[in-house]
């Protein structure tokens, strides 16, 4: 419920945004929406993937979803904004893997969720590269995407019997926050900049 509930205020504050930033998001607000309807209806299915002793289940809303929007970005950009997200990418999956190791084995306090602790980090290096909006928020969720698959690859080569959700619970909630970060970062960035 807490990925649902920052979803949705990220998505206000991004239709918000997108109208007075004139295109930014490089589509319409009622599109910006429809994507974000998607993803909160994907959110309510989860496919288990059979087989091993690690127990792996796919959130569509958290895992399928935002990969096609990558797809579709991917196809759509310039080749420099392409390669600033990519760099993007790389990055927070790298970095997103190792905290996802790091509080698999040693959990932070209490008072700091780790999903909350992964995405806030995910959105501030997604937002250190790109420019534009548009691949910030991509760079977040696809560099997320990437960590926990990277995370699901280690436990199922580690063959001791876990179970984990790729795209859903922690996960979702960390690529929300994640997004948001890295949105508002970058729309802050623009304002300090100038930029429309």
């Amino acid at each position: 419920m807490t990925g649902e509930f920052f979803l949705l205020l990220g998505l206000v504050g991004l239709v918000v945004a997108a109208r007075r930033a004139g295109g930014a998001l490089g589509m319409s607000p009622l599109r910006l929406v429809l994507w974000g309807g998607l993803l909160l209806a994907g959110g309510a299915v989860t496919l288990d993937v059979p087989g091993g002793p690690l127990q792996l289940s796919v959130n569509a809303g958290g895992t399928l979803v935002p990969l096609a929007g990558a797809i579709a970005w991917s196809a759509t950009v310039p080749a420099e904004e392409r390669r600033r997200g990519l760099w993007a990418m790389v990055a927070v999956a790298a970095v997103g893997f190792a905290l996802l190791r790091v509080f698999r084995a040693e959990p932070p306090p209490p008072w700091i969720p780790p999903p909350v602790l992964t995405g806030v980090t995910a959105g501030v290096i997604a937002a250190l590269l790109p420019h534009e909006l548009r691949t910030v928020i991509v760079a977040a969720a696809a560099g997320l995407l990437v960590a926990q698959c990277g995370v699901a690859l280690d436990l199922a080569l580690a063959t001791e019997p876990v179970s984990l959700a790729v795209g859903g619970a922690e996960g979702y909630d960390a690529l929300v926050v994640g997004v948001t970060t890295g949105g508002a970062l970058a729309l802050l960035g623009k304002a300090g900049d100038g930029r429309p």
